[in-house]
Formats: C-alpha cells, structure tokens, sequence
C-alpha cells in the first residue's frame, strides 16, 4: 500500500493561544473576486469580495478576506525567509486564481488566492537583490539590482529569457496587454524606454528616451491599460543640490496615447509612494501620512473611451447579474494563456510583428515630425521630442493621516494601505483590520511552543509564554499545568531533548527543566543575546557530536550544550554577519558556520580552524563531500509524522505534519494484524490515534465514543501543506458545525483524498469495514450535493493522489466523478485538452485525468474521441500510471470492440499490465477476441511463455464452458496450435485434452496430431500436423448442429454424427504436403 498514493500532508497546529505576531508590512496586492462568475462564500454565507495579499519584511505571507462589512485575516504561509519585496496575480497551470510573490533573495513562490497554498514555489532562479515583478498569464518578468530583466514561464517552469535593457537601475516595470501578443515594457532610472517581446523566439527590442535624463527616476506606474504613466521622481536638480537625490519630491504624468506623449509635473512634498486605482484616477502617500488622490481632467479625456468602473454590489441578486456577463474561470484562463503569436519563424518577420504591435499601440508615434521620430525602425535608441502639455489634474480626496504608511494598492475605487500588520481603507474613514483580529497580548500568551514525545507518541504540548511560564497540556489525561517565573520576560524558543525541556528567554538565559518532575535542574547564564534558534544534525552523527544542542543567539554567536552531561561545551564567536546555515563534518569533527564567510570551528578544541571567503567559500559549499550532516532546527520524524518549527512575527511555534500516505500503511499493515481482536484492543494499540482523531470525521469520531466510550477532543486546527512542504496555516476556523469546509477545489480535493486514504486503510479491520464504507459514499454525496458551502473536488488533483491506487480505490474515484453532471464532465475534458496545450507541467497528470473522464461519459464519445483515450492511454501505460491506465482501459473494452485497430493496443495494455491478475480476462475476450488472441501470439512469440499459459487457460476455459461463437471458435483452437512450442506443448497437450473430456463435438488425439471439431453450423474443422507444420480444412457437411466427432487410430478417418446422419470423412495428403483435403467417404441415417 505505500506506493498507491502520492503524497499528501495534513498539518495540525494548536495556536489558538498564540501572542500577537510582530509583522511590518513590505508588500500588498489585492485580487478582486466580485466579478467571477464561479465565486465562494465564507463561513456564513458571506460572498467573499476579494483577497488582500500582505507580504511582510521577515517573509510571512498573511491573507485577508474582504467581505462586504468587513475584513478578515484568514491564513498566514512560511516560504520567504527575507523580505517579500512584490505581489502580483498570475495564472499558474489550471488555478485561476493565483498570486506570484517575489522576495529580495530571489526565491518565487505561486499561491492559490482562495485557500493561501503554495502551488510552486522556486528557489535559485533569480539572483538576490529582486526589487520589481509584472506578470500576464504564465509570463512572470522581474528585476532589481543586478543589470538583467529575467522572463520566467510557469507553464514550463523554467526562464525562457534574459533580457540586458539599461544603463541604470530599472524604475518600472510591466506587460503591455494586447489581443495578438505580449509586449514588455522597462523603464530606468534616466528615463529611457524599452520594448521587448515576451517571446522567447523575438530578440529584437526598441529603446527611446521618453523623459528628461536629468531627472532621477525613482519609480515609473503604467496605468492598468498603458494609457498614462505615472512617474516619482527625485528633488528637481538645482545649484545647491543633486541630480542624483533618490528622495521622491514631485510626480508626472505623461500620456501614451497623444502625439508627442505630453506630460505634466507635480510637486508633494515628503511623496513616498503612489498607485493607480483606475487608468485615469491614482492615490499618492507622503511620509507623513496624507493621502491625496487624483483624477486626470475629463475635458482632457473627453471623446476618449473612459470606461467606468463597476461600483460594489448592493446585494446577492445584482450580483448575480453582474455575474452572468461575466466570463467563467475556464474562459478568462484561456485568454491569458493562449495568445496569438507570429506565423512565421523568420527573424525579419518577427522584428516587423514586434513593430506592428507597438505601432498598433501607439499611432501617434508613426506621426511625430521631429527628424528624429523613427523611433521603431531599425535604430535601437533615439530621443524623443517633448510636447507641450495640456493635461491638468483634479483633487478628488485628501485626508492626513496620523501614522506613515508602509505600501499601498487598489481595490475597486478604494486605496488599501499596509502598515506593520494593519491593512487600512483610506477613502473609506481609514477604517483598520489588523492581526490583533486573531491573536491578543498579555502576560499567559503564547510565545514559544513544542510537543513531548515520549516512545513515538505526542505526549504534551509545551508552550512558552510571554510572562516567562511556561504551561504543559497533557493529551491524553486532558490536565494542564503551569510551571511559574522560569525566565524573567518573555520565552523566545523552547525544545525538548530526551528527559529535558530547555528554554531561552529574553533575559538571555538558558533553563534545563526536567520534563518528568517539572523543575529547573540547570541555568546557563553566559549568553550576551537572546537565543533564536536551538539546532541539531539532522542526521545521525557519532559521539560526543550526537549529544550537542546548538544555541544560536541573535548576534550570531553559537554555544554547544551538551545534553547528557548539562555541559557548556564551547562558545563560537565572531561570525561577520547572520549566520544563514550550519553542517558538522562528522570524520573531522568540523562544524562549519556559513555566514558571510564560511567558519570552520574545531568540535574537538573549540578553536576556530580556518576561514574561507569570497570565490574560495563559493566553490567549497557548492558540492560539499557526502560527510556533511546539516545542523537545522530540531524536527522529530515518527511514524509518518513529522514535528517542525515555524517563526512567526517573533513567536517560534510547532506544527505537526501527517504523511497520510505513509500513516494509512501503517494503520493497514497494523489492522491486518489485529483483525481477530476486539475494538477495545485494537484501539489501545492504534498508531497515531490520538493526532488522527483530529482529521476524522465527527462521524468517525461519535462512532469511538459510542462503541469505546473514550471521546477525542479537537485540540488542533487542521492546516495544509503545499509545494515544497511551505506551510499555510488557517488563522480562522474553516470547518463549520455539520463538518462542511470552506475552502477552494485544490483543498476539497486534499481533504478527500485523505478521508479515502484513511478510510480505505481502516477497512481492513472487520468493525470498521461499515463504519468507513459509509463514511466515503456518504461524504462524497455531501461533497457532490453541497457544493455551496464545498467546491468541487478538482479531478486533476484527485488523479494525483490515486493514479497508482488499487483497482477497488481507482473505480471508487471513478465512481465519485460519475455523481456530476455529465455535461459538467463533458465541460471538465474539454478543458483539460486546452490546459494540455498552454502548459509542460505535469502534462501527463492532465492526460491521466481527461482519459479518467473519458471513461466516465463513454456514451457521449465519438469513435475518434475513443481512439484518442485509447492512443493515449497506451502511451501512458509505459510510465508511472501502470495500474490506473487498465483499469481505465478495462471500463472502456466494451466500446473497444467496436472501433477497429483499438482492440490490440487496449489488450496488450491489460494483459501485460502488472494488475493482470486483478483483471477478469473472461470479459476482456469477450470484449475484444481477435485483439486478445493476436496478443497471446505475440506473447509466446516473444518468449513470455508464462503469461501465455494464463491467457491459453482463459480461452480454454471459455471453451470448455461452451459460450464461444462458431465465428470465434476456430480463430481460438489456431491460436492455441500457434502456440505449440517445445516448452509448450505438454501444457497445450493437457488443455485440449481437457476439451475433448467434455465436449462431444470436439476431438483431439495426441499421438496423431489431429484436431477435429464440429460446430452449430454444421461445419467440421479439422487441423493435423503434416511433416513439421499443421495444416487446416474446413468441410461443410450439413445444415444442422455437429453433435460427435471422432476419429480412429490412425487418425486418418474422422466420423461425424448429427442429429439424423453419421457422416465418414477421409483425410487426403498432397504430394507436397503443402494441402490437406476432406473427402466424404459415406452417409448414413442415424438409427431411431
């Protein structure tokens, strides 16, 4: 069973006491939900209007919810380790609704808006020093300060191309929309433009001079649709100052659609940033606070094409009409990804196709009269004339605020701003949500947390508070106990290490309590800082090595205890910045120390050893030898869980990750074992339950009560695991009262692929087999029905989980599929077939999936649509997917036989699959006979005797039974004499002897070689071996079933009785005994 499922992680967390994280907000995106025609409600039936993306400077990703009265922080997700420096939508693979996170180190991450996970998430492909990001569809562009622009595509995960711009730092950065293509748009910090295509295959660009190269820009906003652009610039150069100043003092606004590209400067004092709301309206911050918002004069505008903007909904019902004109999620998609592109692969045509857009984009440029206005032809660089202006601006709001603002985006016509972990509403009463929402201070928070184990069981879960106590909550006696003043403030980080519980607090000490007694045994009091981190190889390392604790404090510093003894060991000093990894060469006894230098510090003496830098510490890390163990955080593996350490806002807590896949396992492997015991027993030795019970069902859980009587409590929320093990952790209940989620299609997929996972395992106990079989029809049902409060599964993502489960887990999932509409099943293949061709992740998932689907609306196929399944479920059959592709090809062999050149391949499929044995052979021959009998041929052709054994014994089989067509028959007894090899022969021999047992009408005699058999037709068969070959005839002998055939000892003489005549046949040799005859010799009447 451990290799039917894919991997899925549950994680559990127990925060609900947690300290008020301390967060500072580096980036914020808001996606607009409102106007999707597929959109999810919220606990209560609230319509969500969209998500507020707030990404912070230690790396944490908080998501809020707006609903229409409100606003809620819904999860939070740990996959930066550094300042998350931009947010942007993007469609990844089939998730529509998906946003792109980007921090300063490089690492790129893609999340689900609707649910927080992580889809993908990249490390090393974009070089530190990130600052700026656009995407459009599966295009993610970024730079920073480093001279390339990098274009990366998620549909095949990889950068397709690097792009050298500028002379200077890039100041804006985006993608200019258009019908036929993508075009990128780069600005630096001297004003200058560049054009380039996305296309990879297109490297010609287009640069000119747009703004004053005098003037430094600092920041350069496109509008939504590249009408305006809105630019932040330095102070204005005069005698007394810089050209160079980087402080933003004034703002313009240029137009990118008049001849010329007018523009107009405004001066704000202390400006600090700005956004656009819509493509003529942008809010500026200053500094200070202020917030003004502006609007481009509509005389200006008037007779252009403004398009107004959708205000909220006033209610469920104009939303619903709003809805309807709305393209669905499937559509929208699908414009993203499929752009149109050149026709031809010529490079003069694709620099002409580049020109055209551009010139589509921008007429007026064709029109300038400047001598220098040829500014797309094939010179790369030129200026351009500046045109006097006629823009004027108007103040629409204005209001001061009482604290600056860290960054600012739009959402429908409000200005949404973050600062530290409050998201404000400006033009709304600067109304404020915050994390204080969820979490609260005050001297018995959480601070610190981590889990006693204690012989492979969670025992306790320990937490370190903010008053310096420290609480213990046992879960199997349900006691709680407070162990007072351990630090003097607050714990920073708490572990435990065999019979110890260490804990660092603010005060800079170290305390070893003893978990059994719940007392102080030891305090080290030598630290200079606050401890961060406690660490340990995460490997298996020889003594004394595997009995240190590492303590890394804030300022870099490390000491090692050593738990057994409750020693300071050594102290390890002198790092030159922050120490980002550790590893203990463990021959040596080297612990080496990777911060800006690389430290090699001796665990022997305490002595540092040598320092490496620059070139010299970049070759030594980048392939270390295979006897460097990592020191990590301290994680615990047991049975399929995993303990591991979260950061928080300052808070070092613990999240428990379940491998359902490698749980399941054990729970089968261990209730096949117990099968004959009672439930009270089986339980008391049950892995895990005491997690488990908190991802059952309540349903599963009344059933312990009732039947044990001992009741699981809920003391963990239940999380998810995303790409790469990146935790999102919900920070509101998402389970409602009858055991509903309200989560997007990827969770309700996880959710019930572990509750069949588990369910499937808990069958193999006989009082659990009704219990979980009601359980999974029962929550399908619920899932298939209650779509309102449950997304629909998403069928790629329970493929994934299954696709090499057993045939009984394989038709369940079929089963499940076929409760949905079959137009909606219809609808769910034709997409899949498009996604297939925008994208090279996973394409074999996809396929997998539209073959699944396929199979569960046969009905509706066309002969073609049938081939296609087949063609490419035998591709399939070759790679991973050898137990679900029979199965599936086995639900279709009934329409198979009807299709010609299909049956061979969906045989062969089957009959070699390693299920073989799983699969009723009978219905496939009956299914696809021709097909299944050239496949024993080849079979025992290609000298796999053994499985032609098995297929010769189903024919047999079907023939001794008597329900074999006349047309059939003979195919089958030639396919049985094809196979007559030496080390076949015996076999075969024993078969057809077993035939002529039991059938009359069929004769077969060894020591003559001879088989003769007659039919309901009338017609007599008859195959003897002559010389080195066996030669065939067929006769004709009467218009009534052949009930007898016989032959005599020579086996030259063959007689045949029906009902009303015997009939004698001689068999005649020609002289080549190339050809046999069959002469009558005599006829008689039956006697009555």
């Amino acid at each position: 069973m451990s290799n039917m499922y894919e991997d899925l992680y549950i994680s559990l967390i127990s925060w609900s006491n947690m300290s008020l994280p301390h967060v500072e907000c580096s980036a914020i995106h808001t996606t607009d939900l409102s106007k999707k025609k597929l959109r999810y409600s919220f606990l209560d039936d609230k319509p969500v209007q969209g998500v507020i993306s707030f990404g912070c400077y230690s790396g944490e990703l908080i998501r809020f919810i707006i609903l229409k009265d409100e606003v809620k922080p819904a999860s939070v997700s740990f996959a930066h380790k550094t300042k998350i420096v931009a947010l942007s939508d993007c469609y990844f693979q089939s998730n529509f609704f998906s946003v792109a996170s980007l921090s300063f180190d490089g690492l790129f991450c893609i999340w689900s808006v609707q649910d927080g996970i992580c889809l993908g998430k990249y490390e090393k492909i974009f070089p530190v020093g990130c600052q700026l990001m656009a995407t459009s569809g599966d295009s993610i562009v970024v730079s920073g300060s480093f001279p390339n622009v990098f274009i990366f595509n998620t549909s095949e995960e990889r950068v397709t191309k690097i792009l050298h711009p500028h002379y200077s730092f890039t100041a804006g950065i985006g993608i200019i929309p258009s019908d036929r293509s993508k075009v990128l748009f780069l600005m630096d910090s001297k004003g200058t433009v560049t054009y380039a295509s996305i296309d990879p295959s297109i490297t010609q660009t287009f640069k000119y001079q747009l703004l004053d190269p005098n003037r430094v820009v600092i920041k350069s906003l496109p509008s939504p649709s590249f009408k305006f652009l809105l630019t932040l610039y330095g102070d204005l150069p005069s005698a007394n100052s810089s050209a160079e100043s980087s402080s933003p003092s004034y703002f313009s606004i240029t137009d990118l659609s008049s001849v010329g590209f007018p523009s107009i400067t405004h001066e704000y004092k202390d400006l600090h940033t700005a956004t656009w709301i819509d493509d003529y309206t942008f809010g500026v911050l200053s500094y200070s606070g202020s917030y003004t918002q502006f609007e481009i004069n509509d005389k200006y505008v008037e007779g252009m094409d403004k398009s107004e903007e959708e205000e909220y909904y006033e209610d469920e019902e104009e939303e619903s009409e709003e809805n309807t004109n709305c393209p669905t999620e499937e559509e929208e998609f699908l414009q993203q990804m499929t752009p149109k592109s050149p026709t031809s692969n010529d490079t003069a045509t694709h620099i002409d196709y580049l020109y055209s857009q551009l010139k589509d984009l921008y007429p007026q440029l064709r029109d300038l009269s400047h001598p220098d206005a040829k500014i797309f032809g094939r010179n790369r660089y030129c200026k351009i004339p500046i045109t006097k202006s006629n823009l004027h601006l108007e103040q629409l709001y204005y209001a001061q605020g009482t604290f600056p603002f860290g960054c600012i985006t739009s959402f429908k016509k409000e200005i949404i701003a973050g600062f530290n972990d409050t998201v404000i509403f400006l033009s709304n009463n600067f109304d404020e949500f915050s994390l204080g929402q969820m979490f609260e201070q005050g001297p018995k928070r959480t601070t610190a947390q981590c889990l006693n184990i204690q012989n492979d069981l969670v025992k306790e879960i320990i937490e370190g508070l903010e008053d310096g106590s420290i609480s213990y909550y046992d879960l199997n006696s349900m006691t709680y106990y407070v162990q007072e003043n351990v630090h003097k403030g607050r714990i920073n980080e708490i572990c435990t290490c065999g019979k110890y519980l260490f804990s660092a607090g603010s005060d800079n000490t170290l305390v070893v309590t003893n978990l059994e007694t719940k007392q102080a045994v030891k305090t080290f009091q030598h630290f200079m800082s606050r401890i961060t981190q406690f660490l340990r190889p995460i490997e298996k390392v020889r003594k004394p090595f595997c009995d240190y604790l590492f303590c890394l404090t804030e300022f870099g510093a490390i000491s090692v205890i050593d738990i057994e003894q409750l020693d300071n060991v050594f102290n390890m000093t002198g790092h030159d910045g922050q120490v980002t990894s550790i590893m203990i060469h463990s021959l040596s006894g080297i612990l080496i120390v990777n911060a800006k230098s690389l430290f090699f510090w001796s665990l022997h003496s305490g002595n540092l050893e040598s320092i490496l830098r620059g070139n010299r510490k970049e070759i030594y890390l980048k392939d270390p030898d295979k006897n460097h163990v990592e020191v990590k955080p301290i994680q615990a593996f047991v049975n399929g869980v995993v303990y591991e350490q979260l950061l928080f806002g300052g808070n070092s807590l613990r999240v428990i990750d379940i491998n359902i896949k490698t749980v399941s396992n054990q729970i089968s492997n261990y209730l096949m074992r117990v099968a004959d015991k009672s439930l009270k027993e089986t339980i008391e030795g049950f892995p895990n339950l005491g997690l488990l019970s908190e991802v059952f069902s309540t349903y599963v859980c009344d059933f312990l009560k009732k039947n044990i009587g001992v009741e699981y409590g809920k003391h963990f929320n239940i999380c998810f695991v995303g790409d790469k093990g990146v935790h999102t952790v919900n920070l509101i209940k998402q389970r409602l009262h009858n055991d509903i989620w309200t989560f997007s299609s990827e969770v309700s997929s996880m959710i019930l692929a572990m509750r069949i996972m588990l369910s499937m395992a808990m069958r193999n106990h006989p009082l659990f087999f009704d219990t979980m079989n009601d359980l999974i029809n029962k929550y399908t049902i619920s899932i298939s029905s209650n779509i309102k409060y449950f997304k629909n599964p998403n069928v790629t993502s329970l493929f994934k989980y299954f696709k090499n489960s057993t045939p009984m887990i394989i038709n369940y999932f079929m089963d499940m599929v076929e409760k949905y509409p079959q137009e909606t099943r219809r609808r769910w293949m034709n997409y899949l077939q498009l996604v297939e061709g925008t994208t090279k992740y996973r394409r074999d998932l996809i396929i997998g999936a539209w073959i699944g689907l396929g199979t569960t609306v046969l009905s509706t196929l066309s002969d073609t649509e049938l081939k296609l399944l087949a063609e490419r479920a035998q591709k399939l059959s070759n790679s991973q997917y050898r137990t679900f592709i029979p199965e599936v090809l086995y639900r279709c062999a009934t329409r198979f036989k009807d299709i010609a050149g299909v049956s061979d391949i969906v045989i062969r499929t089957l009959i070699t699959s390693q299920n073989a044995g799983r699969i009723d052979l009978n219905i496939l021959f009956d299914a696809a006979p021709i097909g299944f009998l050239k496949n024993i041929l080849q079979l025992s052709n290609e000298g796999q005797e053994t499985l032609a054994k098995t297929l010769i014994n189903v024919i047999i089989d079907i023939i001794l039974q008597g329900r074999v067509r006349d047309d059939i028959l003979f195919q089958m007894i030639q396919t049985i004499i094809g196979c007559s090899k030496a080390s076949l022969t015996d076999h075969i021999n024993k078969q057809l002897k077993a035939i002529d047992d039991k059938h009359k009408w069929f004769n077969f005699g060894a020591d003559q070689h001879l088989i003769a058999y007659g039919n309901n037709s009338g017609t007599l068969f008859v195959t003897k071996k002559i010389g080195s070959a066996f030669r065939s005839s067929i006769l004709s002998l009467a218009k009534e079933p052949l009930l007898e055939v016989t032959s005599d000892a020579s086996g030259n003489v063959i007689t045949v009785n029906t009902k009303s005549t015997i009939f004698e046949i001689q068999i005649k040799v020609a002289d080549d005994q190339e050809h046999m005859q069959l002469d009558v010799v005599s006829t008689k009447p039956k006697a009555q």
